[in-house]
C-alpha cells in the first residue's frame, strides 16, 4: 500500500488530516479544520520513521516460541521463562547493515545477539548455536558461530549497555559494538540469507533498527544518521 499525495484535497466540515509529524502532538489535525485527535497512552517516542514506503525491520512475531512476548511495535523482546529465540523480520544477502539492542531489565545474564540464517530452530541456545548462527554472549563476552565452539571474544554486557551489530554481507563479516566501542571483527565467511537473531533467558531487550533510537524512551536519541540520512 502506498499513500497518495494529499495536496488539493478538501476536507469538508468534519474531515481531518493527520500527518503524525509532530512527536509532541501526534493527533494534530493538519486539514485546517482543527479536528485534533487526543492521544491515549502514546508517547513522543512512539513516533516512528517506519511507513509503508520506508520500511524498517522489527522482530518477527511469527518466528517465536511460547517463552516470548513482543511489545513496542515488535521492537521490545520480553523473555518470560526458559530459553527463547527469535529472528528479525528481514533477511539480507548483500549490503552493509547495522542495528542496536539495549537490555532493559534482567533476572539472568544469559542474552545472545547476532545474526542467523533460517536454518536454526527456536530450541537452539548458546551451547549448540553452531549451524547458521553468529552470536555474541552477554554473560562472559564469548562468541559462538558456525563450525566453532564458544571462544573468548569481547567484553560482557549488562542492563543499559547499547550493543551494536554491524553485518557486512558484501564481505561476509560481522562485528559487534558495546557502547560504541568495537569488539573487533567476530566472524567472516558469512553467506546466504541472514536476519537479526536474539536468544536469551528471563530478560527484556529493546531493539533499534533505525526507526526508534530512543529504544522506546529508555535512551536519549542522539541524531546519528546513515548514508541515506535516516
Amino acid at each position: 500500500w502506498k499513500p497518495i499525495e494529499v495536496s488539493g484535497l478538501t476536507y469538508g466540515t468534519n474531515g481531518f488530516y493527520l500527518d503524525f509529524a509532530d512527536a509532541a502532538d501526534l493527533g494534530d489535525d493538519e486539514s485546517g479544520n482543527g479536528n485534533d485527535f487526543a492521544e491515549n497512552n502514546i508517547a513522543a517516542t512512539d513516533q516512528m520513521l517506519d511507513t509503508p514506503t520506508n520500511n524498517f525491520a522489527t522482530m518477527n512475531p511469527l518466528d517465536s516460541n511460547s517463552n516470548i512476548t513482543l511489545a513496542e511495535g515488535n521492537l521490545k523482546y520480553i523473555a518470560t521463562g526458559g530459553w527463547s529465540n527469535l529472528r528479525g523480520s528481514m533477511f539480507v544477502s548483500s549490503g552493509k547493515w547495522y542495528w542496536e539492542m539495549v537490555k532493559t531489565t534482567t533476572t539472568s545474564t544469559y542474552t545472545q545477539i547476532g545474526a542467523a540464517t533460517s536454518e536454526p530452530t527456536l530450541t537452539e541456545d548458546y551451547g549448540d548455536a553452531q549451524n547458521g548462527m553468529w552470536i555474541y554472549s552477554a554473560h562472559n563476552g564469548s562468541k559462538v558461530g558456525q563450525g566453532t565452539s564458544p571462544t573468548s571474544y569481547g567484553a560482557s554486557y549488562a542492563t543499559d549497555d547499547v550493543m551494536g551489530i554491524a553485518l557486512d554481507m558484501d564481505n561476509g563479516t560481522i562485528t559487534f559494538y558495546k557502547n560504541n566501542a568495537s569488539q573487533s571483527q567476530a566472524f567472516s565467511g558469512i553467506t546466504g540469507d541472514v536476519a537479526p537473531w536474539i536468544s536469551g533467558f528471563n530478560n527484556n531487550n529493546v531493539y533499534n533498527f533505525g526507526q526508534d533510537s530512543s529504544f522506546a524512551g529508555n535512551k536519549t536519541a542522539q541524531g546519528n544518521q546513515d548514508g541515506n540520512d535516516i
